[in-house]
């Protein structure tokens, strides 16, 4: 059996993330080929291209993590119809710099809920055809689905406390 490594970053830096909540979820669904792993990117500084001569020691983790998987799954909530500004900040360390794009040709997938009437859709136009990862040349699949999330808690496959369900 061929095991594929997926790297996961969590877009919200919360704790109690209901999105990393979701991933936790997902770690636990995936089947046994898929090795799941989070890609955390909290201690990154604010990217400039002052740092691209000398990465520091946080941003060639994270660039070195990317390396190691096969693909990306991005578990996020939006923020003000756009994805968090951590996430963002996260998208540019691995983008750069020119040359050395940690994304390039990676299968990169989007999922992200929230507690909100429309979940986590606001992040669609973020990722989609102009968004930051089609950018920096990563193969994304988005789809929404509106009740993508009350089909998962009616099947009692995920219980969240939040959905609207009431499940």
């Amino acid at each position: 059996m061929t095991t594929h490594k997926v790297g996961y970053l969590i877009g919200s830096l919360a704790k109690g993330s209901i999105n990393r909540r979701l991933a936790k979820a997902l770690v636990r669904l995936a089947p046994p080929e898929l090795e799941m792993s989070e890609i955390s990117f909290k201690d990154l500084p604010l990217y400039s291209y002052d740092y691209d001569a000398d990465y520091p020691p946080a941003g060639k983790a994270f660039k070195d993590a990317i390396a190691a998987v096969n693909a990306v799954l991005f578990v996020t909530p939006e923020y003000n119809r756009s994805i968090p500004g951590g996430l963002k900040n996260a998208i540019d360390w691995a983008s750069r710099p020119y040359g050395a794009n940690s994304f390039a040709r990676k299968p990169s997938a989007v999922i992200g809920t929230s507690p909100g009437a429309i979940d986590g859709v606001g992040t669609s136009p973020e990722f989609g055809e102009r968004g930051p990862l089609v950018a920096v040349g990563a193969g994304v699949q988005f789809e929404t689905q509106e009740d993508g999330f009350e089909q998962l808690a009616r099947a009692r496959t995920l219980r969240l406390p939040y959905a609207r369900t009431g499940i």
